[in-house]
């Protein structure tokens, strides 16, 4: 059995996996987000962005950056250095969702009635909308979206009256 992981933070929460499995990323909740050794050891701010959600794709990790107007996905190299905005990615709201893989991010992006996922491309630059969501997803993007590895089906959360139901897409 492995000794327990020493701690310097109390109340992290969203926590995630580096590629290597050397760092975790992980959130205050409110506004600051932490790299914490795996092995143990002190927690340092990954970022001096109001940020509370991180991603990790390869090398880097994707975070959102709170801004008055909503959220903008930034990128950094896992192992620290020279962060970014991603260029021409769109601002999401505060309700929509994200999630990164290795070849881009996806997005949901709603409206009163209407909801869309979104993609945006690491290579490229680009984002473009792939598809409209038969249904509008869950307040505050009910929590997340997740994509399959083979990223042909997607899964989100949309609400219906006071029930939540999960719900899985294919085709994009």
């Amino acid at each position: 059995m492995a000794p327990p992981v020493a701690r310097s933070r109390t109340n992290l929460s969203l926590p995630v996996w580096s590629e290597d499995c050397r760092w975790i990323y992980a959130s205050d909740g409110r506004a600051t987000l932490y790299r914490v050794p795996a092995s143990g050891g002190a927690a340092e701010v990954f970022t001096d962005k109001r940020a509370y959600r991180a991603a990790v794709s390869g090398a880097r990790v994707i975070f959102n950056a709170a801004t008055p107007n909503g959220v903008e996905l930034w990128s950094k190299p896992a192992d620290g250095g020279v962060e970014s905005a991603l260029q021409d990615m769109p601002h999401l709201k505060y309700s929509d969702s994200w999630t990164a893989t290795r070849r881009g991010i996806y997005y949901t992006q709603s409206g009163t009635h209407t909801a869309t996922v979104g993609f945006y491309d690491f290579a490229s630059h680009r984002a473009h909308v792939l598809r409209d969501l038969p249904e509008v997803p869950a307040p505050l993007g009910g929590l997340g979206i997740s994509v399959s590895k083979d990223e042909h089906w997607l899964l989100y959360t949309r609400s219906a009256q006071w029930q939540g139901d999960i719900i899985m897409i294919s085709g994009f």
